[in-house]
């Protein structure tokens, strides 16, 4: 028979282990709520940022876009080659002009390269659309009309359009007067055709041949217009917003494309 110590060793461990069981689970359950309680910390630390971290991947992604559209227009601006590819008419767009019906150089620029593309017979027609600069001014469409006129383009070789206020305009306000022209010249500057281009296409035109009448804007100085060149780079993406927009209204409020 087990001795009176041995009775109380066996007595004293089982004690000691129906107190470590105890002590053991709720251990492990404190930590449990611990764990649980730095979990959810952190997730609501993590949805706190979450806007933030949002905002930062709209700003990277528009940034991206962005650059890869003005390297894009930069790169066609240097490389564009002239059409030599007779069309039905020639359509030149209009530039800045003054409250008085002065011509900027961009436009005179524009209508001379109009003008000489019709002397080389790469159309029989020659389109000029522009709006006005104030309500009850000349408007660019006449102004360059007259200009081109100046240089012996008869006015039966010539129509205007003098509505437009913008490039989308232009194309819009454009496609009743070129409604039986199967293919068109296109002619601005270098860095503003493809927008123009995206603009008659988005118009139903699919045969545009495009002429630049010059690379880039130039500043008074004769210097490159990088102002230009970001603001022609925001233009692509307000045009297209402005599209979607103008299409999703029943394609009735024109005011939107200005």
């Amino acid at each position: 028979m087990p001795s009176n110590a041995t009775r109380a060793a066996a007595a004293t461990s089982a004690t000691g282990s129906a107190q470590i069981g105890p002590a053991r689970h709720i251990n492990a359950r404190t930590k449990r709520i611990a764990f649980s309680q730095s979990f959810q910390d952190h997730s609501g630390q993590r949805s706190k940022g979450e806007p933030i971290r949002t905002l930062i991947r709209i700003l990277t992604t528009g940034a991206a876009l962005l650059g890869l559209t003005a390297l894009s227009t930069i790169g066609f601006t240097l490389t564009h080659q002239d059409t030599e590819t007779p069309a039905d008419v020639i359509v030149v767009i209009g530039a800045r002009m003054s409250a008085n019906g002065k011509l900027h150089r961009e436009s005179l620029t524009r209508v001379d390269k109009g003008v000489a593309l019709f002397t080389a017979n790469l159309a029989p027609r020659i389109h000029f659309s522009g709006g006005r600069a104030t309500p009850d001014g000349p408007s660019a469409g006449a102004q360059m009309a007259r200009h081109a006129m100046a240089q012996g383009i008869p006015a039966a070789a010539i129509s205007i359009e003098e509505r437009s206020l913008s490039t989308l305009q232009n194309a819009l306000f454009s496609k009743p007067m070129l409604a039986d022209a199967q293919s068109i010249l296109l002619v601005t500057e270098a860095f503003h055709l493809p927008r123009a281009k995206a603009g008659f296409w988005w118009m139903g035109y699919d045969n545009i041949q495009t002429a630049h009448s010059g690379r880039f804007r130039r500043a008074p100085d004769n210097t490159i217009s990088l102002t230009m060149i970001g603001r022609e780079t925001l233009a692509v993406w307000f045009n297209l917003g402005r599209a979607i927009l103008w299409s999703a209204t029943g394609r009735r409020h024109d005011d939107i494309l200005q």
